[in-house]
């Protein structure tokens, strides 16, 4: 890849893989606290049982938290891929791959705003909600971050490996591996119920492909 027209090309890039390792960093967080919890349409007295508990709320909060800093690091690493790639950008995909990440992250803040309600609602009432509207928080959340988020995530993948391999700005085989990646966050979180199945870790490999492609050709 040559350097931008401002000439801050060394800027650029290492900006962009850093924010993508701390995004995956960060993503990676929120995912093993987020298997901590139970799935809001599990046993009702099992769900009650733990939102009940003080400690088990701060650590959703704490997920919550995290998920808004890995989203601006995500939003950082988008916009400096942007940036390096420029005027080489095909419109198409461009306006695909910034919907998609853009998309991707408002997906992640409102399904798991969405569960918040939950801790809020025991954490600042006395009140407990009921089973039906237990399910229907459950519902909510699971469709947007089980059904919608991935699909985001896929189209992400996708748009980034067709961007790299049309201006060499990824190694091939990367490429192959994001298509193929795209292809299982549409099919597998559906079938498992896992949402952002690796995200993370797709994006802490390009980040670390680009660094050491950058330190190659130095």
């Amino acid at each position: 890849m040559q350097p931008d027209p401002a000439g801050h090309g060394r800027y650029s890039i290492e900006g962009a893989a850093i924010a993508g390792l701390a995004f995956a960093g960060l993503y990676g967080a929120v995912q093993l606290l987020a298997t901590r919890t139970p799935s809001l349409l599990g046993p009702y007295d099992e769900v009650v049982a733990w939102y009940s508990d003080p400690g088990n709320r701060a650590t959703l909060l704490v997920a919550f938290n995290l998920a808004v800093f890995s989203s601006i690091a995500f939003l950082w690493f988008v916009a400096v891929l942007r940036r390096r790639i420029g005027e080489r950008e095909d419109q198409f995909l461009a306006t695909v791959f910034l919907s998609s990440g853009i998309l991707f992250v408002a997906l992640m803040l409102v399904g798991l705003g969405v569960r918040m309600a939950m801790p809020a609602v025991f954490g600042l009432t006395d009140a407990i909600p009921d089973e039906a509207d237990v399910g229907i928080v459950g519902g909510a959340s699971n469709l947007i971050l089980v059904t919608a988020m991935p699909r985001m995530q896929a189209l992400f993948v996708a748009s980034t490996s067709t961007i790299g391999r049309k201006t060499g700005a990824l190694p091939a085989w990367l490429t192959w591996i994001g298509y193929l990646f795209a292809l299982v966050l549409l099919v597998v979180p559906m079938l498992l119920e896992v949402p952002g199945l690796g995200f993370g870790l797709w994006v802490g490999l390009v980040s670390a492909v680009i660094v050491v492609r950058r330190r190659l050709m130095e």
